[in-house]
Parts: C-alpha cells; sequence; structure tokens
C-alpha cells in the first residue's frame, strides 16, 4: 500500500515576540498610556465564528476564533473592534478589478 503526502506550505508565520504597529513594538506600547487599536473585518464561519449582533448594533463573536483573539488582545495589550463587511462576504475579486467583502474592506484602507 502506497502512502501519499501532501506538501504543504504555511501561509504566514508569526512570531509574537517581535510584531511591530506603526514603528513601535507591543512592548513599548503596553508601557505607555495608549494601547493600539486593531478594526478588525469579520464574518461569520461555523463553527470556528459565530457573529453575535447586539442591541446597539456592535457585534461579538464566539468561538475558537474569538477565544484566539481575547487571548491576543488580552498577551499582546491592544483593543480592537469587529466590523462586518457591509456586503456579508469574505473577498472576491469585481471584474472592474476591485473587491468585495472583507479583502475589499481592506484593499480600500
Amino acid at each position: 500500500m502506497a502512502i501519499t503526502t501532501l506538501a504543504t506550505t504555511p501561509l504566514a508565520i508569526i512570531n509574537l515576540a517581535t510584531i511591530t504597529l506603526a514603528k513601535t513594538s507591543f512592548e513599548d506600547e503596553a508601557l505607555s498610556s495608549t494601547r493600539p487599536f486593531f478594526r478588525i473585518a469579520a464574518e461569520q464561519w461555523v463553527p470556528w465564528t459565530r457573529i453575535i449582533t447586539q442591541d446597539d448594533g456592535n457585534i461579538s463573536i464566539s468561538g475558537p476564533t474569538a477565544n484566539l483573539l481575547q487571548v491576543l488582545a488580552e498577551k499582546l495589550n491592544f483593543d480592537y473592534e469587529l466590523v462586518r463587511p457591509p456586503d456579508g462576504y469574505w473577498g472576491a475579486e469585481k471584474a472592474d478589478g476591485s473587491w468585495s467583502g472583507m479583502i475589499g474592506m481592506l484593499h480600500r484602507e
């Protein structure tokens, strides 16, 4: 019986000890009075991410992705806001070269 393995290439390797933001390390930010702030695009991806819409219109998430995000925010000392893409899509390239969804949100910023 032959065993077939698939070659995998990591999409990203993140060294949490050396993450920087605007030429200032997170360690330095932790010592200052301001914390880095991130606006994070989120869309439902059950079971990993469940979107919860609050009465005030803000959103929160639950699931493993939410747990990871909370640990990162605490350990790296940053604040964040969750936003959904207006069209509700992850993102796809349109005929005119622009992007929809979360990818479009990043592309436009």
